[in-house]
């Protein structure tokens, strides 16, 4: 403890004759803490990079009660562990303070001469550097000060980029349905028109535009890219195969009733009214073990993705839409090495009380691994309860929890954007959005600095 500051004597007095019967009546405490500090909203600048090379800033607000303040009581210190995100303005910004003692006051931490202002909850507080915070105990017998510090990302290395490409091919703003691919080093889109399937390709000098020859009944929401090529299923249950999505071949049998759901490096896997199926040649079927009921698998609108963990560990993660409103279904199954794949079994990831960010429902969702995360976005929620192309959803649990990512963001210009809306990533860490008749190019800035 230190004595009571003398600029807050006067003041501190006044504060506590006003409260005080008499000393029969108040038992006054000499305790003074500071127990808790929630920073409110601030701005963050972000820059986005229009077609013709110019860049524009826009600002966004985030909830400081996001990025908890860690106290420090021994050696009276206030900041947060988890850095606010590159570009957040903390110059005017307002404080939730609860303490043990008489009052609060700050100062600027850079200077003793500078004079002490009383703490209030309605007024802002410049925290572009370090403050001090005084609490004076109810006795006036003694202060502690404690230093607050906001810690902010200092590299744009956190931050996603993004660049709208020059041109783009007529043929988009006829297709109803369309699904991007990174095949051969090259983006390709494909999607159906009114004259049947389109292919178009993204070369050093433009877009080529061509014919798909993909059997009429297809179903585009079945396709699926794995070992180099891509894999399709139509309303028959009959798997086609390519490798430059322009010529097509059937795969297996066809299995009335059958959907692809997903395509690993050692199997496929598919959707029949209430079993999920696995091949490792596309003729023969097995129906995998499940740890729960089978009615609760998805039966439309299905998205998977097979990844590789840090650890090296294999995971493939199905979700899609089936009895449940309040999520998309979410399986997953995981395995060591490629003989475990067989024995593995189906876990469900089933939305709780406990668990209040489940995977979302989109319309035209997408859905990426990147960063060592799972990416989701889409157009707008079938809850309503947010707009078209808003925001990233992340999972880095591997599909348990689904949040909206403070720190990254989708290009401005996409918001409200219903779709169709497709996104692949490439080999040079970028992520790749076609939406509303324009192309998008992001990356990490990190990333970036990684490949160099």
């Amino acid at each position: 403890m230190k004595r009571l500051l003398p600029g807050l004597l006067t003041l501190t007095a006044v504060l506590l004759g006003a409260c005080m019967k008499d000393d029969d009546e108040t038992t006054v405490s000499n305790y003074c803490y500071i127990s808790n500090v929630t920073l409110g909203s601030f701005k963050r600048a972000l820059t986005t990079t229009a077609s013709d090379g110019s860049d524009s800033i826009y600002y966004t607000s985030i909830s400081g009660s996001y990025f908890p303040m860690t106290i420090d009581q021994h050696n009276l210190v206030i900041e947060n562990r988890d850095s606010l995100p590159y570009g957040a303005d903390v110059s005017a910004i307002l404080l939730t303070i609860s303490f043990d003692g008489s009052i609060v006051s700050y100062r600027p931490a850079d200077t003793d001469s500078a004079s002490w202002t009383a703490y209030s909850t309605s007024d802002s507080i410049n925290l572009s550097k370090p403050v001090h915070l005084s609490v004076t105990a109810n006795d006036l017998s003694s202060y502690r000060i404690y230093t607050l510090k906001v810690n902010i990302h200092q590299q744009e290395g956190d931050s996603l980029y993004w660049t709208r490409t020059d041109s783009v091919p007529e043929t988009f703003q006829g297709m109803t349905d369309m699904r991007a691919l990174w095949l051969n080093g090259q983006l390709h889109v494909l999607g159906q028109t009114s004259d049947g399937w389109s292919l178009a390709t993204k070369g050093t000098e433009g877009w080529n535009v061509q014919e798909s020859r993909i059997p009429a009944d297809a179903q585009l929401e079945t396709l699926r890219q794995a070992r180099g090529q891509v894999y399709m299923s139509d309303r028959k249950g009959q798997l086609f195969t390519s490798s430059n999505a322009t010529d097509w071949e059937t795969l297996g049998v066809a299995r009335e009733g059958m959907t692809l759901a997903a395509v690993t490096d050692d199997a496929y896997y598919s959707l029949a009214g209430s079993q999920l199926l696995r091949s490792e040649d596309a003729m023969q079927w097995t129906a995998e073990e499940l740890d729960e009921d089978a009615s609760l698998l998805p039966n439309r609108d299905v998205l998977s993705i097979p990844y590789t963990e840090k650890n090296g560990r294999k995971r493939l993660l199905i979700a899609g839409q089936g009895a449940q409103t309040w999520g998309r279904s979410v399986w997953v199954k995981s395995w060591r090495a490629a003989s475990e794949e067989t024995s593995a079994m189906w876990m469900h990831l089933m939305p709780s009380a406990d668990n209040k960010y489940p995977c979302p429902v989109l319309l035209h969702q997408s859905l990426l691994q990147y960063d060592g995360r799972l990416f989701t976005f889409g157009g707008q929620r079938i809850d309503d309860t947010g707009d078209a192309m808003d925001c990233l959803y992340v999972s880095s649990d591997n599909g348990i929890t689904w949040k909206r990512d403070l720190y990254i963001h989708l290009p401005y210009e996409l918001e409200g954007v219903e779709g169709p809306v497709t996104a692949v990533t490439d080999n040079d860490y970028h992520i790749w959005i076609i939406a509303d008749n324009q192309v998008w190019r992001g990356r990490l800035g990190r990333l970036a600095f990684d490949r160099q």
